[in-house]
């Protein structure tokens, strides 16, 4: 069961993962395993993690790459993925320091100063966002992308991602800010590729079942089996016109929860 977190997992108001955690224990109780899959980062997901008493892989950075806990049973890293960690991580595309390197590449050309994340230091971020200095470290911490906090006009854009395309990279907005990622990554594609190690470990069918809220998650949804869209908080579902898609009467955790109910009874 692959999930959102903002606005799926994690109610909006209060920000809070505390009504749909129990059910995602006992999910994993019954060796159903659970992966998160948001923009969040690796530090995010395990802050979050270590908040709600349990660990499962995670796809992150909107899926540019994924993690898997070696504690994690019902998922296991490669037999030859190094062990000094407590977790092992696959990148699906650039690493952070090749992206780097093309935004560089980029405000030297354009004579733009995209003000990434990496030239930011904690409290300037902490100012900017209002999120906590830990909180704000969590999130500077990426290891498969970047983000951009300049504010940019079309035109601007247009230019930027021309430069950054001859990388194999593009900047999209995530909402307030625009995420340099590379060009074939999403959460559709590290989906199907953590279906794939499931299936290979326990040489078994396996059933990928997706839940999101919004259009963001559209990749997600489409590379799963069965998609679930839970509402918004006004009680709408996002427009997302999807063949398959199953739209939970209800928003966020909640209907998080009846979707796992739904598992939990079969």
């Amino acid at each position: 069961l692959f999930t959102d977190l903002d606005g799926t997992f994690i109610d909006f108001e209060p920000y809070s993962a505390s009504v749909a955690a129990p059910a995602a224990r006992r999910l994993l109780a019954k060796d159903v395993p659970v992966v998160f899959c948001s923009s969040k980062t690796h530090a995010e997901q395990t802050a979050l993690m270590q908040t709600i008493g349990f660990s499962c892989p995670g796809i992150v950075e909107n899926g540019s790459g994924f993690f898997i806990p070696y504690s994690f049973r019902l998922l296991t890293p490669p037999d030859d993925a190094a062990s000094d960690e407590q977790d092992w991580s696959q990148a699906m595309g650039a690493n952070r320091s090749a992206i780097s390197l093309a935004i560089k590449e980029v405000q030297q050309e354009l004579s733009l100063d995209l003000k990434p994340y990496a030239d930011l230091t904690t409290a300037e971020l902490s100012h900017l966002t209002g999120l906590s200095e830990e909180a704000s470290a969590r999130a500077k911490d990426r290891k498969f992308s970047e983000t951009l906090t300049a504010d940019l006009t079309s035109d601007q854009l247009i230019a930027v991602n021309a430069v950054l395309k001859r990388h194999g990279l593009h900047a999209i907005c995530g909402g307030r800010f625009h995420t340099v990622s590379s060009l074939d990554c999403d959460k559709g594609k590290a989906l199907k590729q953590l279906v794939a190690m499931r299936i290979k470990q326990t040489r078994q069918p396996v059933i990928s079942v997706a839940i999101g809220d919004s259009a963001n998650d559209l990749p997600m949804l489409l590379a799963a089996d069965r998609a679930y869209l839970v509402q918004r908080p006004d009680g709408k579902w996002n427009p997302i016109d999807l063949p398959g898609l199953i739209k939970v009467p209800a928003s966020g955790p909640q209907g998080w929860v009846q979707v796992a109910e739904e598992y939990l009874s079969d």
